[in-house]
């Protein structure tokens, strides 16, 4: 009765709607199943009921303890806060005319229409608490590579994850600010935009790939079409096996309005390495969709089978690329 309460004055954000089933249903099959019929209390299915709501309740308080005492739960007691989808139906003695049989079939019948308000509105917080979290994950991650990126690190390996995973999370919120953090890991007294020798020998090509994609792509976002356009004019020597340097290609192209260009380019590179065209041309058939070739877009698109397109239809143009943040050899 303490939680309905709770629930009408506004203590807590769950509605009466929500929460007077629920207590109503235990205190029916408290009171009126188990405490009137005291055969049942050695059943088997009680036992269950008895585990199930004991759980659901440890689990409860203890997310609710750790949130007061600490500020903060683990993610995984939050997932089995917000998975307490367990429940157990079952079947008085009283001094009055009363059919039991009747009563029960109406309580069950009430579950009808009930149970789908009950179980949306328990799937509606799971969502918004599970959404909520990853938020928060991001942020954390955010706060430490922030922490990682303003230490005097003699690691440099370090500091270009931190830096490189700090930008992807970020986006394009703050352009200047990752390219400052970005400016850190190039060869000193070098005019143009290149990794220090060490990390280039630390650093995977993947991971060397994604610092200089990233770079590009805070380029554009910045509008210093110039120095993107010369960065990705050397991206073709330094990554020669991959694909990443004709889709910034590409890129660049569009930011300058030259759609047909871009196309050029990535159908080029298709036709050349059709191992590799996939990607590619799916890229062309967006950008050749969103300057008005519609005949261009299809045709790319024809050029893949259906299985491919359907397994890669959501890779879009490039975006800030988080590398796995993994002990590097010195």
């Amino acid at each position: 009765m303490k939680r309905i309460f709770h629930s009408l004055v506004g203590l807590v954000r769950s509605p009466v709607s929500a929460t007077l089933p629920q207590i109503a249903s235990r205190l029916y099959l408290t009171w009126f199943i188990l405490w009137s019929f005291p055969q049942t209390q050695t059943h088997i299915l009680v036992t269950c009921l008895v585990i199930s709501w004991s759980i659901t309740e440890i689990i409860r308080y203890s997310f609710f303890g750790l949130k007061e005492a600490l500020g903060f739960a683990p993610s995984w007691l939050l997932w089995l806060r917000n998975l307490k989808c367990i429940g157990v139906g079952m079947p008085n003695k009283w001094n009055f005319s009363f059919d039991v049989f009747y009563a029960a079939i109406l309580a069950l019948g009430i579950y009808v229409p009930g149970s789908p308000h009950m179980y949306g509105y328990m799937l509606g917080q799971r969502k918004k608490a599970l959404s909520k979290s990853k938020k928060e994950h991001t942020q954390e991650a955010i706060e430490a590579y922030t922490d990682i990126t303003n230490r005097d690190l003699a690691n440099e390996s370090s500091l270009a994850v931190a830096v490189n995973n700090l930008i992807a999370l970020k986006g394009p919120k703050d352009v200047s600010d990752g390219l400052q953090k970005l400016d850190r890991l190039k060869e000193k007294d070098s005019h143009n935009f290149q990794l220090a020798h060490g990390l280039n020998l630390k650093l995977s090509p993947k991971q060397r790939e994604a610092v200089y994609a990233n770079r590009v792509l805070l380029l554009l976002h910045a509008n210093r079409l110039d120095q993107a356009r010369e960065l990705v004019a050397a991206l073709s020597d330094m990554f020669a096996d991959s694909v990443m340097p004709v889709l910034l290609q590409a890129a660049v192209f569009v930011r300058e309005n030259k759609a047909v260009r871009a196309e050029e380019v990535l159908g080029q590179f298709a036709e050349k390495f059709p191992d590799k065209s996939k990607v590619v041309l799916l890229a062309r058939a967006q950008v050749a969709a969103a300057a008005g070739h519609p005949q261009i877009a299809a045709e790319s698109l024809a050029k893949m089978d259906n299985s491919t397109y359907r397994v890669e239809a959501g890779i879009g143009p490039p975006s800030l690329i988080n590398f796995e943040n993994r002990q590097l050899a010195d």
